[in-house]
């Protein structure tokens, strides 16, 4: 026996053993060569909304006649996601019973090809094909919208979503992540068949829809399905033939990541498959005849797996016909046979040219629980490191573009391994050539604007891991808070408080490169004037405390930091000097005319930049927030076409804390040269007005957009005068400059401290703390200003950086009157930023967590409202989970008739592709 076929027939032998005991076996596959996947988890728990689904409606369908009641399924086959809390539960419809008429998704729908291809003929710029044989994909996912039970699980999901975001932003894919339950009935894994359904019907542009759950790591970012293999095929699905059709095994496919078409075959599946599926006694009962049908799967409750097998071994014309069942990539990868192998694949593999998988597509944790739970297979540590084994293989070939890689996949530290080139890049190296600049997403310039080469934008992109704002009071300091007088008059300091760690990137150390995290001097200071009215309680200043340690080491690593520079040493710099930079990326886009820096006449290319520490949060609240928010910034994204890049590396020790955006943001520039603006937003910013967009126009002369007045920052020169959370940069010379400058100020140690005496000397209300970056910038802007402030916009008019404590309490009230959307005005806020709470916990925050936590579960909701009214649905209110139905299914393409609506789904201005 061959070594490969060995752990193969060890784990089939487990298998038919387990079969005897009243548990759901963790069953493994007899793997071909190069396939190693097992069966989708059964225990992860992901509830994602069912969207366009009327239990009124009724197909017609075959009815179970056998009414014995199915006894309770072994614990071990509960299902992810199945557990519903107690808000939900009030509000479940009764259980359907076998008397009941068959379970539909949705109003029946016939003839959907020919209106779909109506609709794509009406709607040229929208095409299913974004190029030759590369069809449009819509890559899905999601998770419960309720806090993880294991400490680490919302951390993981995090670090998984974002793993996703940057497989889809390599390739030109959009991404839908859900955190709504809309179905009650299709509960657990079965919730992945109405989200898809809907959202094959609300974005008929999409050729091809890419389900992956939500314990999957995309672990070969390069590799990209064959399309031109699965051209007479609709449904994609990892497994074997003779397994499927021969031993009629349930385990002979992995529904946990498949590929299926949008068109009417793919409906009528969905909702074939989809009768097995409502909770009680029609899924216990199907549950019975799968027992049957299937030769090694026990009598326990339908699971959404077996019922596809179901389906295609009682009905192979019907359904096997056009069903491909892939085992020559890892569309699934069964990650106990993978984890402990990557260093072995990265030293052995090679990529080459001819669309040839180095290394595992898909890595999956089957039988793990990321959110925790006692249902799981495996050991919760064992999971866990091959986890985050995983995430940092994968991380690794994302940083690797910007010349920087984990020292091993089993911590989260990081060593540069390339030099910064000081220049706008375009890797010699064709695989970092490849990854950075992918022509299957670049734009074209026909008459004279771009083409989009996927369903979403298609810059590359890069994206900032922070740690935002970390400060402690000194002795004796006053708290207050500071609205500026402007029209919009709800924005406001930026956050001193909440710490998020952010990669150095492309900044050379000789001495060693680690993970840190600043715990700053710095308080929040603010005015005695009021805000509008309504006004929240003042919140109360917190007791006076100590400066803490400026750097909080990780206890998990061996951290090793360079000497703290000192005031004798040479100046700090972000990187080798840059000179003639616009001649130099002017001659890169002439270049490379397929990445033009505006997608559209007067629309620039623009990168938001985010991210978070690499740990998990101290607050157990905190990453489940973080999550929500990350959501919150990818939807926005979606609906206007920017790439986002979020970061969960520390790079930079001696630029720790607020200051580490500073080296990220020039590493974008210079990697990006695409990319006209990047907008750094706060990882606890959100966006809650997502039809908004800043209006690039009124911008055109300047290179740095701040939310702030004239009037706080020339007259008073107040260091809160502006607000560093959220704000637009160009990609210039100048701003280049302006970065460097700025970052002079903020290496760790005696520099810092220096520098916050020269700040507060020359700013009326900064006290002699060490030097924070939001003071910094207003120090340039009022000491130089003839250099600085003259390509410097202070924005008044929308809320590019709106506070928080006087806005979500009136979202109702916005809602109920918004203000008529039109170009450069905004409905709502655009921005409500939680500037003073500290979403993953800490002594040092300004508000109660509790406060916190209510804003930020109503202002995400708010946010998230927008997006789920696309598919018929809002929250029941702003301060629960729960959802309902505010529109009814249509059961054909959706182009809605409502102007806002038809924007978010279909924003031709800038999310077309000209045909």
């Amino acid at each position: 026996m061959s070594e490969e076929a060995a752990p193969a027939y060890r784990r089939a032998r487990q298998q038919w053993l387990l079969q005897a005991v009243p548990i759901v076996p963790v069953a493994l596959f007899l793997v071909a060569p190069f396939a190693l996947f097992l069966l989708t988890s059964s225990d992860l728990r992901l509830q994602l909304p069912r969207i366009r689904i009327e239990y009124d409606g009724h197909d017609d369908a075959p009815i179970v006649d056998d009414r014995t009641t199915m006894p309770l399924p072994p614990a071990a086959a509960a299902a992810p996601g199945a557990e519903i809390d107690e808000e939900q539960r009030r509000s479940l419809p009764p259980l359907r019973q076998l008397t009941d008429p068959p379970y539909s998704l949705g109003a029946a729908v016939s003839d959907y090809d020919a209106r779909r291809a109506r609709w794509l003929r009406d709607n040229p710029r929208f095409p299913a094909l974004v190029a030759p044989g590369r069809p449009r994909v819509l890559v899905v996912t999601g998770s419960s919208p309720r806090q993880c039970g294991n400490a680490d699980g919302d951390h993981v999901l995090l670090r998984a979503f974002k793993n996703k975001v940057d497989y889809c932003r390599v390739h030109g894919f959009e991404i839908f992540y859900s955190n709504a339950v809309l179905d009650a009935e299709l509960s657990g894994f079965w919730t992945k068949l109405p989200v898809l359904r809907a959202l094959m019907l609300a974005h008929p542009e999409a050729e091809l829809l890419w389900w992956v759950d939500s314990d999957v790591v995309f672990t070969d970012m390069l590799f990209e399905p064959p399309w031109g293999k699965y051209s007479g095929h609709n449904l994609v699905v990892p497994g074997w033939h003779d397994k499927v059709y021969g031993a009629r095994s349930w385990l002979g496919i992995n529904a946990g990541s498949f590929i299926i078409r949008n068109c009417q075959w793919s409906l009528d599946l969905l909702d074939a498959w989809a009768r097995m599926g409502p909770r009680g006694p029609v899924r216990y009962r199907y549950g019975e005849l799968l027992g049957k049908a299937l030769s090694d799967r026990p009598s326990y409750e339908a699971d959404d797996q077996s019922a596809l097998v179901y389906l295609l071994v009682t009905h192979p014309g019907r359904w096997g016909r056009k069903t491909f069942l892939e085992s020559s990539y890892m569309l699934h990868g069964f990650w106990v046979d993978i984890v402990d192998r990557y260093e072995e694949m990265r030293r052995r593999n090679h990529w080459a040219p001819g669309g040839g998988e180095r290394w595992p597509l898909v890595t999956h944790f089957v039988g793990c629980k990321p959110c925790g739970g006692q249902y799981a297979s495996y050991d919760a540590s064992r999971c866990r490191r091959g986890m985050e084994r995983a995430l940092n293989f994968a991380d690794d070939q994302i940083l690797g573009l910007y010349g920087f890689e984990h020292e091993t996949l089993n911590t989260t530290a990081v060593r540069r391994v390339r030099n910064d080139t000081g220049g706008p890049l375009d890797a010699e190296d064709e695989e970092i050539g490849r990854l950075l600049h992918p022509t299957f997403r670049a734009a074209a310039r026909p008459s004279g604007w771009g083409v989009r080469g996927g369903f979403g934008d298609l810059g590359s992109g890069f994206a900032a891991d922070r740690r935002v704002r970390q400060h402690r009071l000194l002795p004796l300091l006053v708290i207050p808070v500071l609205f500026l007088g402007a029209p919009c008059a709800l924005f406001l300091i930026r956050s001193s408080d909440v710490g998020v760690a952010i990669p150095r990137i492309r900044i050379e150390f000789d001495s060693s490169d680690a993970s840190s995290s600043s715990s700053s001097s710095a308080p929040t200071i603010t005015t005695n004037e009021p805000p509008p009215s309504p006004q929240p309680p003042p919140p109360s200043p917190p007791a006076p405390a100590p400066p803490p340690p400026a750097v909080e080491v990780n206890s998990d690593e061996d951290q090793r930091h360079p000497p703290l520079r000192q005031l004798t040493d040479q100046p700090y710099s972000l990187g080798p000097a840059i000179t003639g930079y616009d001649e130099r990326r002017a001659q890169w886009l002439r270049d490379n005319p397929r990445f033009p820096a505006f997608v559209t006449p007067g629309r620039p290319r623009v990168l938001v930049v985010t991210g978070s520490s690499p740990r998990r949060c101290s607050d157990p609240a905190g990453d489940h927030l973080l999550l929500r928010a990350f959501k919150n910034k990818v939807d926005y994204c979606r609906v206007h076409g920017f790439d986002i890049f979020y970061s969960t590396a520390v790079l930079d020790p001696e630029m720790s804390g607020f200051w580490s955006k500073l080296p990220l943001l020039r590493t974008a520039m210079l990697a990006h040269p695409e990319t006209e603006f990047l907008w750094w937003v706060d990882s606890d910013v959100i966006f809650t007005d997502m039809l908004f967009e800043p209006p690039w126009d009124r911008y055109s002369g300047h290179n740095l957009v701040l939310p702030g007045t004239e009037d706080q920052v020339y007259i008073v020169k107040s260091w809160i005068g502006i607000n560093a959370g959220s704000f637009l940069i160009r990609n210039c010379q100048w701003s280049l400059d302006l970065l460097d400058a700025w970052a002079r100020m903020g290496p760790r140690g005696p520099v810092r401290y220096k520098y916050g005496e020269l700040i507060a000397q020359a700013l009326s209300d900064r006290q002699p703390y060490e030097a924070c970056d939001q003071s910094a910038l207003v120090y340039l802007l009022v000491t130089d200003r003839a250099r600085w402030a003259d390509k410097t916009f202070l924005e008044s008019s929308y809320c590019l950086s709106g506070f928080w404590a006087v806005i979500v309490d009136r979202y109702e009230e916005m809602r109920r009157n918004p203000t008529a959307p039109e170009p450069g005005r905004e409905r709502w806020p655009l921005v409500t930023h939680f500037v003073g709470c500290k979403p993953c916990g800490g002594d040092d925050a300004t508000y109660d967590a509790a406060r916190c936590r209510r804003g930020m579960d109503r202002a995400l909701n708010f946010g998230d409202d927008q997006i789920l009214k696309l598919y018929g649905f809002e929250h029941q209110s702003l301060n629960t989970t729960g959802v309902w139905r505010v529109r009814n299914d249509t059961g054909g393409p959706l182009d809605a008739d409502d102007g806002e609506l038809g924007r978010l789904l279909h924003p031709t201005a800038f999310r077309a592709t000209n045909s």
